[in-house]
């Protein structure tokens, strides 16, 4: 659960932090503000985007995790299984 508060947080706060980077880089920082008449427009535009954005990486990058793992796990039971054998 502090997992999942602490990545949302950061997820929503790198979104807004990267909206005042644009608008100070393009000399608009009324544009990118995430607190104005346009709140709608501005989190589905970039938070929810961002927010899909950096949990689909997760996901994947969990899935490999995963999948390396399970390789793992299976090349050892064989090792441990031909050690078995030539012990008997």
């Amino acid at each position: 659960m502090l997992f999942a508060l602490f990545f949302v947080r950061l997820v929503f706060g790198s979104s807004y932090l990267k909206m005042q980077l644009e608008g100070k880089l393009l000399g608009r920082p009324d544009l990118f503000s995430l607190f104005n008449q346009y709140f709608k427009v501005r989190f589905y535009d970039n938070v929810i985007a961002h927010f899909l954005l950096v949990s689909t990486g997760a996901a994947f990058k969990l899935l490999v995790d995963y999948a390396r793992t399970q390789k793992r796990l299976a090349e050892m039971t064989k090792q441990k299984a031909e050690a078995e054998l030539i012990f008997l």
